[in-house]
């Protein structure tokens, strides 16, 4: 009984889609149309216009901007260094490892000469020199305010390691994890510490030999939130 109102109410929502908001198909199409024609008369030999997002696929909504690419035919991006080079072109290589996500570095490989560009103007120089000496004084004061030099995070994991072994028993045994655990113990760490029950085993599945002495669950997460389990009890130790 309800497909034949759904399908009513998806017609009259299309229809008002296409009179009041998108356009009607026609008019999506001759706007793509109109788009295609004025990037190909306002590209030339040296560079290519294209209208792309929304406006660019026909869809003149309001509050839609406009983004419009230019794109130089006269320069190469690429992901690795192994291209082949063409003299008359300059070529970018992607570093993407200190970017934000969907950003991205270009750092200039091969520069051609031209003389009504010149690709220099355009870069800016990092110098790796001072990069380098930027990552030592970090990595010091790292050191010496807030993580601690390795002898320290050395001598606090034997101390965490030392607490554990005293802490458990023949049925249990202590592991102190985390920061705290890897010896960094930095201010607002809190410290996380696994109790582990030697006589409990936690399985991913029913599959397993079954020790008497030992009482067995195993994993379910199909009603469990990321990082969660549920544990089932497949078998009890009486003893």
């Amino acid at each position: 009984m309800a497909e034949p109102a759904t399908r009513d109410a998806s017609i009259a929502l299309y229809q008002y889609l296409c009179q009041e908001i998108v356009g009607s198909e026609k008019s999506v199409k001759a706007r793509r149309m109109m788009n295609n024609v004025r990037d190909y008369f306002d590209s030339n030999d040296n560079k290519s216009i294209i209208t792309s997002g929304s406006f660019g696929e026909g869809l003149e909504m309001r509050g839609s901007d406009l983004d419009i690419m230019f794109v130089l035919k006269c320069i190469e991006v690429c992901e690795d260094k192994s291209v082949h080079l063409n003299p008359n072109k300059a070529y970018f290589t992607i570093e993407a490892d200190a970017t934000q996500p969907g950003y991205t570095q270009l750092r200039l490989r091969y520069e051609h000469y031209n003389k009504k560009s010149n690709i220099l103007e355009i870069c800016e120089e990092i110098g790796e020199p001072a990069t380098q000496n930027e990552s030592i004084a970090l990595y010091q004061y790292l050191c010496n305010k807030i993580v601690g030099t390795e002898e320290h995070v050395k001598t606090i994991r034997m101390r965490n390691a030392v607490s554990d072994h005293l802490s458990s028993y023949d049925y249990m045994e202590m592991i102190t994890s985390g920061s705290v655990g890897e010896g960094l113990e930095m201010r607002g760490s809190d410290i996380d510490l696994m109790r582990v029950m030697t006589f409990i085993e936690v399985c991913e599945n029913t599959n397993v030999p079954i020790n008497t002495d030992k009482t067995y669950f195993t994993m379910e997460t199909v009603d469990a939130q990321s990082g969660f389990t549920q544990l089932r009890l497949i078998h009890i130790n009486k003893r």
